[in-house]
Protein backbone atom coordinates (compact mmCIF):
# COMPACT_ATOMS: atom_id res chain seq x y z
CA UNK A 1 0.00 0.00 0.00
CA UNK A 2 1.39 3.35 -1.03
CA UNK A 3 1.85 5.64 1.61
CA UNK A 4 0.43 9.23 0.42
CA UNK A 5 2.12 12.07 1.98
CA UNK A 6 -0.06 15.35 2.21
CA UNK A 7 2.15 18.58 2.92
CA UNK A 8 0.65 21.72 4.33
CA UNK A 9 2.12 25.10 3.14
CA UNK A 10 1.25 27.74 4.73
CA UNK A 11 1.72 31.92 3.69
CA UNK A 12 3.86 33.59 5.96
CA UNK A 13 4.12 37.53 6.20
CA UNK A 14 7.55 39.38 6.47
CA UNK A 15 6.01 41.14 9.57
CA UNK A 16 4.90 37.36 11.57
CA UNK A 17 8.86 36.32 10.39
CA UNK A 18 9.98 39.38 11.95
CA UNK A 19 8.22 38.60 14.86
CA UNK A 20 9.14 35.00 15.40
CA UNK A 21 12.54 36.51 15.14
CA UNK A 22 12.20 39.06 17.64
CA UNK A 23 9.78 38.20 19.90
CA UNK A 24 12.04 36.11 22.34
CA UNK A 25 14.56 38.82 22.28
CA UNK A 26 11.60 41.58 23.46
CA UNK A 27 10.41 39.48 26.25
CA UNK A 28 13.78 39.23 27.35
CA UNK A 29 14.58 42.86 27.34
CA UNK A 30 11.14 42.88 29.02
CA UNK A 31 11.82 41.04 31.92
CA UNK A 32 14.59 42.79 32.17
CA UNK A 33 13.66 46.30 32.68
CA UNK A 34 10.60 44.95 34.94
CA UNK A 35 13.14 43.48 37.35
CA UNK A 36 15.14 47.33 37.14
CA UNK A 37 11.99 48.98 37.71
CA UNK A 38 11.31 46.63 40.70
CA UNK A 39 14.35 47.19 42.56
CA UNK A 40 14.70 50.77 41.98
CA UNK A 41 12.17 51.62 45.33
CA UNK A 42 14.55 49.05 46.88
CA UNK A 43 18.18 51.10 45.77
CA UNK A 44 16.55 54.31 46.77
CA UNK A 45 15.43 53.14 49.96
CA UNK A 46 18.68 52.03 50.44
CA UNK A 47 20.24 55.37 49.18
CA UNK A 48 17.84 57.07 51.93
CA UNK A 49 18.86 54.97 55.01
CA UNK A 50 22.59 55.17 53.93
CA UNK A 51 22.21 59.42 54.46
CA UNK A 52 20.16 58.83 57.74
CA UNK A 53 22.56 56.39 58.98
CA UNK A 54 25.69 59.16 58.39
CA UNK A 55 23.77 61.82 59.79
CA UNK A 56 22.70 59.70 62.68
CA UNK A 57 26.27 58.41 63.51
CA UNK A 58 27.71 62.39 63.26
CA UNK A 59 24.79 63.66 65.36
CA UNK A 60 25.70 60.52 68.10
CA UNK A 61 29.09 60.96 67.85
CA UNK A 62 29.08 64.97 68.57
CA UNK A 63 26.90 64.09 71.79
CA UNK A 64 26.57 65.45 74.61
CA UNK A 65 27.60 68.36 73.50
CA UNK A 66 24.92 69.51 71.74
CA UNK A 67 22.90 69.17 74.65
CA UNK A 68 25.00 71.08 76.75
CA UNK A 69 25.04 73.69 74.52
CA UNK A 70 21.25 73.77 75.33
CA UNK A 71 21.53 74.00 78.80
CA UNK A 72 23.77 76.89 78.34
CA UNK A 73 26.44 75.50 79.61
CA UNK A 74 30.04 76.42 79.50
CA UNK A 75 32.59 74.05 77.67
CA UNK A 76 36.54 73.82 76.44
CA UNK A 77 37.18 75.04 72.91
CA UNK A 78 38.25 71.94 71.82
CA UNK A 79 34.50 70.46 72.70
CA UNK A 80 32.87 72.89 70.41
CA UNK A 81 35.64 72.85 67.54
CA UNK A 82 34.68 69.09 67.82
CA UNK A 83 31.23 69.55 67.66
CA UNK A 84 31.51 71.56 64.69
CA UNK A 85 33.36 69.10 63.00
CA UNK A 86 31.68 66.50 63.40
CA UNK A 87 28.25 67.74 62.80
CA UNK A 88 29.55 68.90 59.33
CA UNK A 89 29.18 65.31 58.48
CA UNK A 90 25.37 65.66 59.07
CA UNK A 91 22.69 65.77 56.59
CA UNK A 92 21.84 68.65 55.33
CA UNK A 93 18.26 67.97 55.66
CA UNK A 94 18.81 67.72 59.43
CA UNK A 95 18.10 71.13 60.79
CA UNK A 96 18.48 70.62 64.48
CA UNK A 97 22.14 69.11 63.84
CA UNK A 98 22.94 72.50 61.37
CA UNK A 99 21.40 74.67 64.70
CA UNK A 100 23.81 73.09 66.96
CA UNK A 101 26.63 73.07 64.71
CA UNK A 102 25.76 76.87 64.20
CA UNK A 103 25.61 77.30 68.11
CA UNK A 104 29.00 75.70 68.60
CA UNK A 105 30.48 77.80 65.88
CA UNK A 106 29.10 81.04 67.58
CA UNK A 107 30.83 79.46 70.97
CA UNK A 108 34.00 79.30 69.17
CA UNK A 109 34.14 83.29 67.98
CA UNK A 110 33.20 82.36 64.46
CA UNK A 111 32.14 85.57 62.19
CA UNK A 112 28.81 86.25 63.22
CA UNK A 113 27.58 86.43 59.38
CA UNK A 114 28.72 82.50 59.36
CA UNK A 115 26.75 81.61 62.68
CA UNK A 116 23.69 83.61 60.95
CA UNK A 117 23.89 81.91 57.70
CA UNK A 118 24.11 78.48 59.32
CA UNK A 119 20.96 79.27 62.33
CA UNK A 120 18.46 80.60 59.03
CA UNK A 121 19.37 77.33 57.13
CA UNK A 122 18.70 75.32 59.91
CA UNK A 123 15.18 76.99 61.02
CA UNK A 124 14.37 76.79 57.39
CA UNK A 125 14.48 72.86 57.89
CA UNK A 126 13.49 72.74 61.94
CA UNK A 127 11.06 75.99 62.18
CA UNK A 128 9.95 74.18 65.74
CA UNK A 129 13.04 74.44 67.10
CA UNK A 130 13.64 76.38 70.52
CA UNK A 131 17.09 76.04 70.80
CA UNK A 132 16.72 77.57 66.95
CA UNK A 133 14.93 80.53 67.60
CA UNK A 134 17.22 81.43 70.86
CA UNK A 135 20.17 80.88 69.71
CA UNK A 136 19.25 83.35 66.50
CA UNK A 137 18.36 85.67 68.68
CA UNK A 138 21.45 85.54 70.55
CA UNK A 139 23.69 86.00 67.39
CA UNK A 140 21.57 88.95 66.22
CA UNK A 141 21.37 90.77 69.47
CA UNK A 142 24.70 92.65 69.19
CA UNK A 143 24.19 94.11 66.04
CA UNK A 144 20.48 93.83 65.22
CA UNK A 145 18.20 93.53 68.73
CA UNK A 146 14.95 94.51 66.91
CA UNK A 147 15.25 90.99 65.16
CA UNK A 148 16.86 89.54 68.51
CA UNK A 149 13.33 90.43 70.23
CA UNK A 150 11.17 89.16 67.43
CA UNK A 151 13.56 86.16 67.48
CA UNK A 152 13.47 85.39 71.32
CA UNK A 153 9.62 85.87 70.98
CA UNK A 154 9.01 83.38 68.68
CA UNK A 155 10.82 80.95 70.92
CA UNK A 156 8.73 81.76 73.97
CA UNK A 157 5.43 81.24 71.65
CA UNK A 158 6.84 78.16 71.07
CA UNK A 159 7.70 76.73 74.45
CA UNK A 160 6.79 79.28 77.03
CA UNK A 161 7.51 76.88 80.18
CA UNK A 162 10.94 75.38 78.52
CA UNK A 163 13.19 74.35 81.58
CA UNK A 164 16.56 73.58 79.97
CA UNK A 165 16.58 77.62 78.07
CA UNK A 166 15.02 79.42 80.85
CA UNK A 167 18.06 81.14 82.47
CA UNK A 168 19.74 81.45 78.54
CA UNK A 169 16.35 83.32 77.66
CA UNK A 170 16.09 85.62 80.59
CA UNK A 171 19.48 86.69 80.50
CA UNK A 172 19.09 87.56 77.01
CA UNK A 173 15.71 89.01 76.94
CA UNK A 174 17.13 91.06 80.19
CA UNK A 175 19.82 92.79 77.61
CA UNK A 176 17.10 93.86 75.16
CA UNK A 177 14.48 94.16 76.96
CA UNK A 178 13.31 97.79 75.48
CA UNK A 179 12.83 95.80 71.99
CA UNK A 180 10.12 93.49 73.22
CA UNK A 181 6.17 94.72 72.40
CA UNK A 182 3.74 94.29 75.65
CA UNK A 183 2.72 90.91 75.04
CA UNK A 184 6.52 89.80 74.68
CA UNK A 185 7.45 91.72 77.97
CA UNK A 186 4.51 89.78 79.83
CA UNK A 187 5.66 86.46 78.75
CA UNK A 188 9.42 86.97 79.72
CA UNK A 189 8.22 88.42 83.23
CA UNK A 190 6.54 84.79 83.66
CA UNK A 191 9.79 82.94 82.73
CA UNK A 192 11.83 85.50 84.97
CA UNK A 193 9.34 84.53 87.97
CA UNK A 194 10.12 80.98 86.70
CA UNK A 195 13.34 80.98 88.08
CA UNK A 196 12.62 81.82 91.54
CA UNK A 197 8.94 79.94 92.17
CA UNK A 198 9.79 76.90 90.84
CA UNK A 199 12.59 75.35 92.42
CA UNK A 200 13.50 73.36 89.82
CA UNK A 201 14.43 76.04 87.93
CA UNK A 202 16.10 77.92 90.67
CA UNK A 203 19.12 76.76 90.06
CA UNK A 204 19.63 78.87 86.52
CA UNK A 205 18.53 82.10 88.61
CA UNK A 206 22.71 82.82 89.42
CA UNK A 207 23.20 83.34 86.12
CA UNK A 208 20.49 86.07 85.71
CA UNK A 209 21.73 88.14 88.77
CA UNK A 210 25.13 88.22 87.34
CA UNK A 211 24.67 90.77 85.36
CA UNK A 212 23.34 94.68 85.76
CA UNK A 213 20.39 93.74 83.04
CA UNK A 214 19.63 90.53 84.95
CA UNK A 215 19.28 92.20 88.25
CA UNK A 216 16.51 94.63 86.79
CA UNK A 217 14.82 92.20 85.34
CA UNK A 218 14.41 90.42 88.27
CA UNK A 219 13.25 93.63 90.20
CA UNK A 220 10.81 94.44 86.97
CA UNK A 221 9.26 90.79 87.85
CA UNK A 222 8.60 91.67 91.12
CA UNK A 223 8.43 95.51 91.54
CA UNK A 224 5.36 95.08 93.71
CA UNK A 225 6.76 92.84 95.74
CA UNK A 226 10.36 94.41 97.29
CA UNK A 227 10.10 91.62 99.74
CA UNK A 228 10.62 88.74 97.53
CA UNK A 229 13.70 90.72 95.94
CA UNK A 230 15.17 90.64 99.10
CA UNK A 231 14.55 87.11 99.50
CA UNK A 232 15.98 86.20 96.69
CA UNK A 233 19.21 88.47 97.07
CA UNK A 234 19.57 86.89 100.19
CA UNK A 235 19.55 83.41 98.37
CA UNK A 236 22.06 84.05 96.08
CA UNK A 237 24.30 85.13 98.34
CA UNK A 238 24.08 82.14 100.37
CA UNK A 239 24.45 79.93 97.33
CA UNK A 240 27.30 82.28 96.36
CA UNK A 241 29.29 81.44 99.84
CA UNK A 242 28.41 77.69 99.26
CA UNK A 243 30.37 77.81 96.11
CA UNK A 244 33.57 80.32 97.48
CA UNK A 245 36.03 77.69 98.39
CA UNK A 246 35.96 78.87 101.58
CA UNK A 247 33.17 78.00 102.34
CA UNK A 248 29.85 80.13 104.28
Amino acid sequence: MATRIISITTNITPIERNNERWGRPVKVWQVWLTGIALSLPAFFLAAAGNIELQDGTAVESAFPIPLYQSSNWHLPRAAYADSVRLLAKADDRDGDAQISRAEAMWNLGTPDRQVLDGLTDGLSKAPASVEGWVAYATALAPTAPEKAAQALDQALALAPYDYFRAGARTQLAAQIWPYFNDATKAAVIQQTRALWEEPAYRAQLPVLLATTDGARLITRAYKDAPDTVRAINRWARAEQLKRSPAGP
